[in-house]
């Protein structure tokens, strides 16, 4: 993104000769009053600069590698986007459309995309995709609203984004309010590698599913290789009668789900909320949760082999976890309810097999229904309550007495952990990974009396050097400042004498700590260094 505006920025300072921008302007005043007129006369390399309106057409980069943007482009402000419209105004579907070999230098970025329709079924499923079609083609479609396009009759799939035998990278998008679809309520994946769905908010997405079943009401994949699902929060999806409710995969290799926050959707009772079948992958510092619907079942493996590495699973009743024909290996993996007492089965395996390293499971192995040839092997489990946050943005994240933190498996080659845990924090703070999908924050070493006076510190992330605000009343105590790096240990110390900064410009980038030491009371705030 910060690429693309920086080049955007250079071609408008010194007018390019290799390439060009383009307005266009629905009241005029541009090179063109039309999207795809701009496109129509843009070569490799141009940017079509579109301005704030109402575009009542369907656009088709025509092969061509270029950057399509509103005014979010070249100015980072997020209101062009709701003001920036492709709108189908409900008679038109694939609004915008990749189809004639595009690559991730074919770039969409700062539209809302909405009012997209179809009402043609078909016996056997019909992809279409509403708001974005591509089709052997690999662009990026970054910073778009994907919201409120809607399928009139049944068994047609994508409603939100659709891709056929495609690469291309979906980030930083909402995708939400795409209603009816048969499969991929949010966005629908079918053949292709290495796709990258990064950073997207998924939500509302609704399926329908006629007299059949209806998968995949955030994410749907079907025959795919490599799919990185990463850092999305998939939440409030629904469907009348299937699984999957936030993501389902058929026939897919090598998935690799890291860091996503999957909550609150809605499948049949004895679907997966996540559900893969014939497939293999990693789950990865991952949170799954449903307070809202009981009796559903979270995550549901048929045919498949995973690993569920640093991931949190919790579910007020009925099965957290089911296997069918399936073998999975969980490490650093909490499976344990909201409520203090189990009222349904933690673990189900029909014919499968699973080992449980170094996770606190609800029950312990009582909370397991072995169905059929079945076993399971429990390494270092611990079965106590994980002694969540319980508020806050991360609710399920560790209070400082948890009996997960320091508990965890240390393979960090293995696993693929990311540097950050679920909430940004580091990953490993005291060379001991936790268990689940947060990391306790706090240094072990480090006992004091919490202060009460608010201090601040900014900017954050930073740079060249720290700075404290609201601490004028303390400017005449000594205020000594310890700096600790993500495995506790102190890196940088000083005492402040009558100023509020401290130079961190030779500090590696990374998560550290700052200790303030003042008046018998000690503060510590968080911040990242570039």
């Amino acid at each position: 993104m910060k690429t693309a505006i920086l080049i955007v920025l250079i071609l408008i300072g010194f007018d390019s000769a290799f390439a060009r921008i383009i307005k266009v302007n629905a009241f005029g005043g541009g090179n063109f009053s039309a999207i795809q007129q701009g496109i129509d006369d843009a070569l490799i390399y141009d940017t079509v600069l579109v301005y704030p309106g109402d575009y009542f057409e369907s656009i088709d980069f025509k092969g061509k590698d270029i950057i399509v943007g509103s005014l979010y482009l070249i100015t980072g402000d997020t209101a062009y986007i709701g003001c920036t419209i492709i709108n189908g105004n409900h008679e038109r579907n694939q609004l915008v459309k990749f189809i004639s070999g595009e690559t991730r230098e074919a770039i969409l970025i700062g539209f809302t995309i909405t009012n997209a329709y179809d009402d043609i079924g078909l016996a056997t499923v019909k992809v279409t995709g509403l708001g974005i079609y591509i089709e052997n083609s690999s662009p990026t479609i970054e910073h778009n609203s994907v919201v409120n396009n809607e399928f009139g009759d049944w068994y047609i799939a994508g409603a939100g984004i659709a891709m056929i035998n495609s690469s291309a990278k979906i980030c930083n998008n909402k995708i939400a309010n795409n209603n009816y679809a048969f499969r991929g309520g949010g966005i629908y994946i079918e053949g292709g590698a290495d796709q990258i769905i990064e950073n997207n908010f998924l939500e509302n997405n609704f399926l329908t599913s006629g007299y059949g079943v209806c998968y995949g009401g955030g994410i749907y994949l079907m025959s795919t290789q490599r799919t990185i699902i990463q850092n999305n929060t998939i939440e409030e999806n629904y469907l009348d009668y299937g699984g999957g409710s936030a993501i389902y995969a058929l026939d897919c290799d090598s998935i690799m789900l890291i860091s996503n926050k999957c909550r609150n959707n809605k499948s049949l009772p004895h679907h997966g909320e996540v559900q893969f079948e014939l497939s293999t992958g990693k789950i990865i510092n991952t949170l799954f949760y449903n307070s809202k619907y009981p009796n559903r079942t979270l995550l549901k493996f048929e045919s498949s082999i995973f690993s569920v590495i640093n991931s949190t699973i919790v579910n007020n009743s009925q099965i957290t976890v089911s296997l069918v024909n399936s073998s999975a290996d969980f490490f650093n993996t909490i499976l344990y309810g909201i409520n203090d007492s189990i009222t349904g089965k933690q673990i189900a395996l029909l014919n499968s097999e699973a080992i449980f390293t170094n996770c606190d499971i609800e029950g312990d192995t009582t909370g397991f229904e072995l169905t059929g040839n079945s076993s399971f092997q429990s390494i270092n489990t611990i079965s106590a309550d994980p002694l969540y946050m319980g508020s806050g943005e991360d609710p399920f994240g560790l209070s400082e007495n948890s009996p997960c933190i320091d508990k965890g498996m240390n393979d960090t080659t293995i696993f693929i952990l990311p540097a950050t845990d679920l909430s940004g924090g580091a990953r490993i703070v005291r060379n001991i990974v936790d268990i689940g999908a947060y990391e306790n924050q706090l240094i072990e070493s480090m006992t004091f009396v919490q202060s009460t006076k608010k201090v601040l510190l900014f900017p954050n992330p930073a740079n060249e050097w720290i700075e404290f605000k609201n601490i004028e009343s303390l400017l005449n105590e000594e205020i000594n400042v310890r700096i600790y790096n993500a495995e506790g240990v102190l890196v940088a110390k000083k005492e402040l004498d009558g100023s509020n900064k401290v130079n961190v410009g030779n500090l590696k980038p990374g998560f550290y700590l700052a200790e303030l030491i003042f008046d018998q009371e000690k503060t510590i705030l968080k911040f990242i260094k570039e």
